[in-house]
């Protein structure tokens, strides 16, 4: 049985969700007759996953066309002109804009500070009201120290409450995110001071070298050795038949 079957089936036997997925319940069905070997796993993933992807893309559509409705563009538009005014008191005046929808805006921001380059994006949004920043460090995660990597920033994320730093298994990438609600308006001297205090951390944080020592594996002999003995329980773990 293809794992297009199983889905099938689970929601067919499901009484709860057999309504509420009836669309997508009849998408997979008419995927599967279309199906040259309705035996082929490898073909059957790929419709599966083309199907899924399909159905949440337009799920996913109406949600935003729901939200555009409700959004408040009195207040995205006294909040976006805040947020550059605020910009332009630091001096930061290459900032580019991206109007995404009614409901959100994202600025993007490049800064050099100490050899060290960095990419801040910041997004204003309607729904829920409030700021959000995400800072992206200049290197990326080697998959094969994904481990480490992550063990670093777990300890480093110990320190924040409400900002943590993130890793994406996917193309590598490391940032640190951050966001705080604005329900109650925007204070220009809060928002600059929390971005500031994102741009140290992400440079000056004593975080910065040990992620980036995670990231790129640059380990000496005996900190390699305390690895390798750390590890050595897991793997002879996993490989315990």
């Amino acid at each position: 049985m293809t794992k297009l079957d199983e889905l099938i089936e689970q929601i067919q036997s499901d009484s709860d969700a057999i309504e509420p997925a009836k669309e997508l319940l009849t998408r997979l069905i008419s995927a599967r007759e279309s199906m040259n070997d309705p035996e082929d796993d490898k073909e059957a993933e790929q419709i599966l996953a083309d199907v899924i992807k399909k159905h949440l893309v337009e799920s996913m559509g109406g949600l935003s066309e729901l939200m555009e409705e409700n959004s408040d563009p009195e207040y995205m538009k006294k909040t976006t002109a805040a947020v550059e005014e605020a910009f332009l008191s630091q001096g930061w005046k290459t900032f580019t804009p991206h109007s995404h929808r009614s409901d959100l805006m994202q600025y993007d921001l490049g800064f050099s500070i100490e050899n060290t380059s960095i990419r801040v994006s910041v997004y204003v949004e309607d729904q829920p009201k409030r700021i959000k920043f995400r800072a992206v460090l200049p290197f990326i995660g080697d998959q094969t120290y994904e481990y480490l990597i992550g063990k670093e920033i777990a300890n480093a994320n110990k320190r924040f409450i409400y900002g943590a730093f993130n890793y994406d298994c996917n193309d590598g990438e490391l940032s640190y995110e951050y966001s705080y609600p604005i329900t109650h308006g925007f204070y220009s001297d809060d928002f600059l001071r929390i971005m500031h205090a994102i741009i140290r951390t992400c440079v000056d944080d004593e975080t910065f070298p040990a992620i980036k020592k995670a990231a790129q594996g640059r380990y000496k002999r005996l900190e390699r050795e305390e690895i390798l003995r750390t590890l050595k329980p897991l793997v002879e773990d996993l490989t315990d038949d």
